[in-house]
Parts: C-alpha cells; structure tokens; sequence
C-alpha cells in the first residue's frame, strides 16, 4: 500500500459524515481507468461519487482521419459495446483489477449518468437537477469531451467549494485544446497536465498544479495519456485529501492564466497523423 493510500486510510473515520461529488468523463477506456484509480480513495473518504459519462462517439474533424477514427472506435465504442458487457456477463459483480464502469457504480456505490451533451436542454436540466439534489461538495471533469455550459458553472457555484476542477493532458497556458499530449509526443518533448478550474472558454481557468510525466518513447499515445490522467488525479487527490481531516483547500484559484502564452491545439490531419507515425508514435498497439 502506497503512502497515499495509507494516509486516506488512516483519516477517513475522522469524519464519517459522507460528502457528494460529480465526475463528468468520457465513457472510454482512459476514463475508466482513472476512475478506477480514483474511486477506491475517494470512497475510503466518504465520498459519495456522482458519475455523468459522456457517450459523444468523436468530434468531427476526428471522424475524418481514419486512424484517429479507429483510436476512437477502439477505446469507446468497442470498450463500451463489446469488451465491459463481456466482462460483465462472465464475471458479474465479481470485483476484478480493472472494474467495468456498471461495477464500479455497484462496488463503490456512485451513481452513473450517461449523456450525449453538456448543451442539450433536457440533459442540462438533468445535470442541473442532481446539482441542486445532492449539492456536491466538488466537482471534477477528466477525460471529458463534453464543454461544460455556464448554466452548469453557474449551478455548481452554488454548493460546497463552487468550482469544477478539470485534468488537461497537456501544459497550460501554453498548449490547450485537443490530442495535445499526442502532439508533445510529435515534438519530443516531455509530457505535460495541468489541473484547473472550469469557465466559460476552454481551457482557460486558473490553474491549481501543474506535473511532468516523462516521455517514454516506447509507450503508445494511448499508454501514456493514461499515465498523465492518473498522475493529474494523484495531484487532484492530495489536494481533497484535506477535506479527510475537515480543513479547507490550501489553494487559491485567483490567479488567473497568461493567455498571451496560449497556443490552441487543433485535431491532426491524415497527413500529420502519418508523419508522426514515421517518428516512430503509435496511437496504440495490438498485443
């Protein structure tokens, strides 16, 4: 057990009052996995987990290059549709290393939410609704390709520490919107996240940490976007770990980004894509 771990453990009857949280997320592999990274810590804390998981297949500029598309189609589509029915049909409610959303909704109680848009009236009103239900004490968005509206930063101003936290898998200001890690991985560089607060404009509230990961040059795009993601709700969680012990965040969120910095990261072509599998970048591999 890592001292993490053990440090949640230790703390988590010191309050036994349970608090309530949302999570939007992608319903994809990369999600899952964080969440099944998160879910067992914040349980042992008393959290009660909320979970709306985005069924938005791809953006469109995606659908267009056919690698990407495939990417998409492999980690969501044939995850959500063939891989966890399996699982779930063979194994149940069996607890196993890596748990199905549907068993980790059951094992850690959460209830799940699955929307095809952030902007739709019907699924706003329904966001807005389990907000005003269950006022979470904190929100976080990861691995999320849903924009969330400002009806809904709005809402959520309303309860506990009013913010909704997001994980960038990329350095901010300098490198926001989409497959940006996949970009650092063309440029060589060291991979990036960045943890921040939610607004209007994409990627554009005030950070709370930013964290390295080391390029590992002989990991999949896909490997290592789930080490930045898991690595950014390690960062997430130290930072709750203060609500264990009842105290309030040792943050503030004042400081705004330095958008004069800001480069806005766009879908790579066909083209592009093929390049930077001559650098050697696979999106993900088979075996």
């Amino acid at each position: 057990m890592n001292n993490c771990e053990d440090n949640f453990r230790q703390k988590r009857d010191k309050n036994n009052q349970h608090k309530n949280m949302i999570i939007f997320c992608n319903e994809d592999i990369i999600a899952n996995i964080t969440l099944n990274f998160l879910l067992p810590f914040l349980s042992n804390i008393n959290f009660k987990v909320h979970i709306f998981l985005s069924q938005k297949v791809s953006r469109k500029a995606e659908s267009q290059v056919e690698k990407l598309s495939k990417f998409n189609f492999l980690t969501k589509d044939y995850i959500r549709n063939i891989v966890f029915p399996d699982i779930e049909k063979n194994l149940g409610n069996k607890k196993c290393h890596l748990m199905t959303f549907n068993q980790m909704a059951r094992h850690y109680e959460c209830k799940l939410y699955r929307i095809k848009s952030t902007k739709n009236r019907e699924e706003q009103e329904k966001i807005i609704a389990i907000y005003k239900e269950h006022e979470p004490y904190i929100s976080l968005s990861v691995r999320n390709n849903l924009i969330i509206s400002s009806e809904i930063i709005k809402v959520a101003s309303e309860y506990g520490v009013g913010k909704i936290f997001n994980i960038h898998s990329s350095k901010l200001p300098e490198r926001a919107g989409v497959w940006c890690s996949l970009w650092d991985m063309a440029e060589g560089k060291s991979l990036y996240g960045t943890l921040h607060i939610v607004e209007e404009g994409i990627d554009t509230g005030s950070i709370i940490g930013a964290y390295s990961v080391d390029l590992n040059k002989n990991y999949s795009y896909l490997k290592n976007l789930c080490l930045i993601y898991k690595k950014g709700a390690q960062i997430f969680l130290e930072y709750i770990d203060e609500l264990a012990q009842g105290y309030s965040f040792p943050f503030s969120w004042d400081v705004k980004q330095d958008l004069s910095k800001r480069t806005y990261y766009r879908t790579p072509t066909y083209q592009e894509v093929n390049q930077m599998e001559d650098l050697g970048i696979q999106l993900f591999y088979y075996s």
